[in-house]
C-alpha cells in the first residue's frame, strides 16, 4: 500500500513565479496569448499586474473591431498602451475612434498610416502624450497646421523619428504649394528629430530642406524620395549644416541622377555613408546605393 502527502512547505506555482526577476517574468508572458493572459490577469496579483501590462502596451489592432473593442476598456487600461499600431485599419478610422482613445496618455509609438480621420482628431490622440511620444507615422495622413505645431512641441522633448511620407497638408490651394514646416522646426530649442521621412511630398522644396537642416542638428536619416523641387545645392548645404547625417533617399530626384553626382555628396560630408538615388540613361531609370568607403 502506498500514502501520498502533500508538502505544503512547497509553494503553488503562482508564488513560485513571483520569486522571478519581473525582467524574467514580462519576457515569459510576452510568448503567450492574449487569451492566456486575460487569464492569468485573475490569479496571483503581481502576475495578474505584469499580465495586465503585458497585454495592453502594445495592443494587436488587425480588425476595426478590435479597434473598437480597445475604445471599450477602462482608462486605467488605456493608460498603460505605449505602442498603438493602427495602420492595418487607417482607411476604416474615423474621428470618434481616435476621440474615445484620448485616455491613451503615455503613447511612444504611434502609427496613423492611410488614417482618414480628420487632423483634429488626430490632434486630440497626439496631444496627451506629447512629452512621451518617440515615433509617430503619418503616412498619407491629411494634416492642418495645428498638427504640425502639435509634432513641433513633441520634438522639443522626445520625438525622434517622424513619417510625413506623402502627407497632404490642408488648407491647400494649389496641389502644389510649398510649405517650409515653419510650425514643425522653428521653435526656440533644436528639434529632437532624429529620422524624417518627406518622400512623395509635392510641398517640399529647397527651402523646406533647408529649414530643417538648419533647426534640426540630430538628424541621421533624410527621406526625400520623390521631391522633385530641391535643388542640388540646397542637398550640399544640408549636408554641411548635418554633422549626424548618415543616410540620405533620394531616388527618383532630378537633383541626383549619376554615381558621380552622387560620390560628390558622399566625399563633400563627413558623416554621410550612404546615397540611394535612381540613375537616369536615356529613357532607362535603375536604383541605385552608393556607400562611403572605410
Amino acid at each position: 500500500m502506498y500514502f501520498f502527502s502533500y508538502n505544503h512547505s512547497t509553494p503553488p506555482d503562482s508564488e513560485r513565479l513571483t520569486k522571478l526577476p519581473v525582467e524574467l517574468l514580462e519576457n515569459i508572458l510576452q510568448r503567450l496569448s492574449s487569451k492566456d493572459l486575460c487569464e492569468l490577469n485573475h490569479t496571483n496579483q503581481l502576475i495578474g499586474q505584469i499580465a495586465l501590462v503585458t497585454l495592453y502596451r502594445s495592443p494587436v489592432i488587425k480588425t476595426i473591431e478590435q479597434l473598437e473593442a480597445l475604445s471599450t476598456v477602462s482608462p486605467s487600461k488605456l493608460q498603460i498602451v505605449s505602442e498603438l499600431n493602427l495602420e492595418h485599419v487607417g482607411f476604416s478610422i474615423k474621428d470618434f475612434h481616435l476621440q474615445e482613445l484620448n485616455q491613451c496618455n503615455r503613447l511612444r509609438i504611434l502609427n496613423l498610416t492611410n488614417c482618414k480621420a480628420s487632423s483634429s482628431a488626430i490632434n486630440q490622440i497626439l496631444l496627451p502624450s506629447l512629452k512621451y511620444l518617440q515615433t509617430v507615422i503619418l503616412n498619407n495622413c491629411a494634416l492642418e497646421l495645428t498638427t504640425l505645431q502639435l509634432l513641433g512641441q513633441a520634438g522639443q522633448h522626445t520625438l525622434l523619428d517622424l513619417d510625413l511620407s506623402s502627407v497632404v497638408l490642408k488648407p491647400c490651394r494649389n496641389f502644389d504649394e510649398t510649405n517650409d514646416l515653419d510650425a514643425l522646426v522653428n521653435l526656440p530649442l533644436p528639434s529632437t528629430l532624429v529620422t524624417i521621412n518627406l518622400s512623395y511630398c509635392r510641398w517640399v522644396r529647397s527651402s523646406t530642406l533647408e529649414n530643417i537642416a538648419r533647426n534640426c542638428p540630430r538628424i541621421r536619416y533624410l527621406g526625400l524620395r520623390w521631391c522633385g523641387m530641391i535643388h542640388f545645392t540646397t542637398l550640399r548645404l544640408a549636408i554641411m549644416l548635418l554633422p549626424n547625417l548618415r543616410t540620405m533617399d533620394t531616388m527618383h530626384m532630378s537633383a541626383i541622377t549619376h554615381h558621380d553626382t552622387a560620390e560628390r555628396l558622399i566625399k563633400e560630408s563627413k558623416s554621410l555613408e550612404e546615397i540611394r538615388y535612381t540613375h537616369t540613361n536615356n529613357m532607362l531609370s535603375l536604383s541605385h546605393c552608393i556607400r562611403a568607403r572605410s
